[in-house]
């Protein structure tokens, strides 16, 4: 079974499920928020025990893992939960992850769901501790690589290879670790991982780490979760705020202070079609990216939100001894109404809608008064439009671009304001 497991997981590109998690977005930081009131829903029929680490979602399809009581899915929005633990050994699943194929981090090591009814055990050799508490995917060259991270460090296997360790440079309190992500363009290659003693980075494919937690102290330093925002930007869930890096680490600022939080992500949100959310003991979402708005928690119990996930109507999150709860996406639309604060760095946000036809908005942030250049290109890099070419107090802006002359295909647009350059794709279609 171990080597069927080992191939099923090899036949797979998955790619393309690595690059889909990695948004490209620059995250407009802002310590205030708006109190969304909202209602949940415990949906825990079928569940043998309420202890949830993680939940994920596969079109309309979620799973939850409980730890004790293995891995579950409901195809009903949480109705009803059914086991797929047939083939499974053990139940004290940590972690479950889609790649596409559904995988399980437990104690003793990870498992593949083959097929309906079989589990399959991936090889632990060259993994010093079994206990697998988080599962990712890391872009490779030409392939990614299966990541867990235990209480003894980080493990990286390589299609049906031998596992292998990626702990230098962290040692003590950072060999536990908590979360990784990572990041490849043509300028920055880099991995990122939290840990109980701070954020550290990789720039040279996971040889060595290089503590970069300056900004953070105390307890900020125990890091459940990190995100990389695909690009020098990332955050950082922290067991006494949330956490925001702009310069790849270097240094880091606070986004909402003296919170715990369990974890963050971007995930479906009505409307706009994405957000950011972070959860804890309390939850918040940024859909416009000049403030963050705090999601009310009424209903739920069980200790801190451990895992959320989201369905095209739904959005889910688990706890410690509540299991899971619902709550309707339509739920919180309508908070649009944020509170605009003076940005923390330079962003340029992508346009929307997009495509458009015949007008989109632009809407672009400096933190500094800087010389701004806006400008649109066609595909051949020849310059159709010039939006802004002017001195810029800090703030927010929003441009309205619509221009007859041009004709339906892919547009580029670029800001350049100081040392930032940016450029985001829109499609005209007429």
């Amino acid at each position: 079974m171990q080597q069927n497991a080992s191939h099923t997981f090899q036949r797979y590109n998955m790619q393309k499920f690595v690059t889909s998690s990695f948004v490209v977005l620059w995250l407009f930081l802002s310590s205030s928020h708006l109190l969304v009131a909202q209602q949940w829903t415990a949906v825990n029929n079928g569940l043998s025990t309420l202890l949830a680490p993680s939940i994920v979602s596969n079109a309309e399809t979620v799973y939850v893992s409980v730890y004790g009581g293995g891995v579950y899915k409901s195809t009903n929005f949480g109705d009803n939960w059914t086991s797929i633990n047939t083939g499974l050994p053990t139940l004290q699943v940590s972690a479950i992850e889609m790649a596409p194929l559904v995988l399980a981090g437990t104690d003793s090591g990870v498992y593949v769901r083959v097929s309906e009814g079989t589990w399959g055990h991936l090889s632990t050799v060259g993994m010093a501790n079994t206990h697998v508490r988080f599962l990712t995917l890391t872009p490779e060259s030409p392939d990614p690589r299966l990541n867990v991270g235990t209480p003894g460090g980080i493990f990286r296997q390589f299609h049906n290879s031998d596992w292998e360790s990626a702990n230098n440079g962290l040692s003590g309190a950072a060999l536990d670790v908590r979360s990784l992500t990572a990041y490849k363009s043509a300028t920055i290659n880099y991995g990122i991982t939290g840990t109980a003693d701070g954020v550290y980075m990789t720039f040279d494919n996971y040889a060595s780490w290089q503590r970069k937690s300056n900004g953070l102290t105390g307890s900020s330093l125990l890091i459940n979760k990190v995100l990389n925002l695909g690009s020098p930007a990332a955050i950082a869930a922290t067991d006494s705020g949330l956490f925001a890096t702009t310069d790849v680490g270097e240094n880091w600022i606070t986004v909402i202070p003296s919170e715990k939080f369990m974890t963050t992500g971007g995930a479906n949100y009505p409307g706009t079609g994405f957000g950011i959310y972070v959860f804890g003991n309390r939850g918040f979402v940024t859909t416009n990216f000049s403030s963050w708005l705090e999601i009310g928690m009424a209903g739920t119990d069980g200790g801190p939100v451990l895992d959320f996930a989201t369905t095209q109507n739904y959005l889910f999150v688990t706890t410690q001894s509540g299991g899971v709860f619902r709550k309707a996406l339509a739920n919180i639309t309508g908070i649009n109404e944020a509170v605009a604060n003076t940005p923390h760095f330079f962003n340029l946000f992508q346009n929307y809608p997009n495509p458009f036809n015949p007008t989109t908005v632009i809407h672009y942030q400096v933190p500094v008064s800087s010389h701004v250049t806006l400008k649109v290109y066609d595909v051949i890099g020849k310059e159709v439009a010039t939006l802004v070419d002017d001195e810029k107090l800090s703030g927010s802006y929003i441009i309205n671009f619509e221009d007859p002359r041009l004709a339906s295909g892919i547009y580029f647009y670029t800001i350049k304001a100081g040392k930032y350059v940016e450029t985001k794709k829109m499609i005209l279609m007429r």
